[in-house]
């Protein structure tokens, strides 16, 4: 009978590891299937060029890319300086542009005092004062016939107290610039730092003291006849070869144009030295508008 168990439990044996052996190897009695096969994740390739900060060393590109700002005035003021260099030699019969600091805006804001009514030949004051708002404010609505109608309606010069009393009423931050009487290289350096500064300046001159220029097509020094009082804007200033010119609005400008289309009162260059005679032999200082 013992010979008949063994024989049996041999036989079980065997067709135990016969069964394993069909189902296939493995290790601690447990059967092993091959594990599943996962792709691995697609790599995108962002193609845009889009803006990659990072928060703790971790890419962030949630964040949009920085918006470039563009400051209108500096594109203004660089058109001017390109317009300057490409004319040096037409505009002032110079070589060399050293050096461009202008106060331009991207608008118009000139004045023809010839167009500005019954009193346009007095109104160099109310022009300058009104393109003065202009240049602070592009939306500025006011004209050079409503500044007569408000002050001195009945015709007759502005007075530098006039130009004050308008721009109080309108509330123009302004303050008064005193030039050095006794130094004119102190008078040029002083006026052109105020421009560096972000100003305009409008001065009462004696506009006399500034060359008359003959030759058509220079954009140096003064265009017409009169030879008194009057009102000006300086915007900028030029250094071209040896000499120092201001960038003026001139408003008694009547309809006078380049070959261009453009006023001759707009962007005229007067010689830096008679400029300072033209101040120092009338009214002296200056009234200082800021931009900033």
């Amino acid at each position: 009978m013992e010979g008949f168990i063994d024989k049996l439990r041999s036989r079980i044996f065997l067709f135990v590891i016969i069964l394993v052996l069909t189902l296939g190897g493995c290790t601690d009695g447990a059967i092993v299937t091959e594990p599943e096969i996962v792709a691995e994740p697609e790599i995108v390739t962002e193609l845009e060029n889009e803006a990659t900060e990072t928060i703790d060393g971790l890419p962030n590109e949630s964040v949009e890319p920085p918006t470039e700002f563009v400051d209108e005035e500096d594109l203004a003021n660089e058109r001017q300086r390109e317009k300057i260099e490409a004319n040096i030699k037409e505009w002032f019969l110079g070589e060399k542009l050293h050096k461009y600091v202008g106060n331009n805006r991207d608008y118009d804001w000139y004045i023809d005092q010839g167009l500005t009514g019954e009193h346009s030949n007095d109104n160099c004051g109310p022009a300058s004062a009104v393109m003065a708002m202009k240049w602070i404010d592009e939306d500025f609505m006011g004209t050079a016939e409503e500044a007569r109608q408000q002050f001195i309606p009945e015709g007759g010069w502005w007075f530098t107290s006039t130009i004050a009393e308008y721009f109080d009423s309108h509330g123009l931050d302004y303050s008064y610039w005193d030039f050095d009487l006794e130094d004119k290289a102190r008078g040029i350096e002083d006026l052109k730092g105020l421009i560096e500064s972000g100003n305009i300046v409008l001065l009462c001159v004696d506009i006399g003291y500034v060359s008359y220029e003959y030759e058509e097509g220079l954009r140096i020094n003064r265009f017409y006849g009169y030879d008194d009082g009057h009102f000006i804007i300086v915007k900028g200033y030029v250094e071209v070869d040896d000499r120092t010119y201001f960038e003026v609005y001139d408003s008694n400008n009547w309809e006078m144009t380049y070959e261009d289309g453009s006023p001759l009162g707009k962007d005229r260059y007067y010689d830096a030295e008679e400029l300072m005679d033209a101040i120092y032999n009338w009214w002296g200082h200056g009234f200082v508008i800021s931009g900033k």
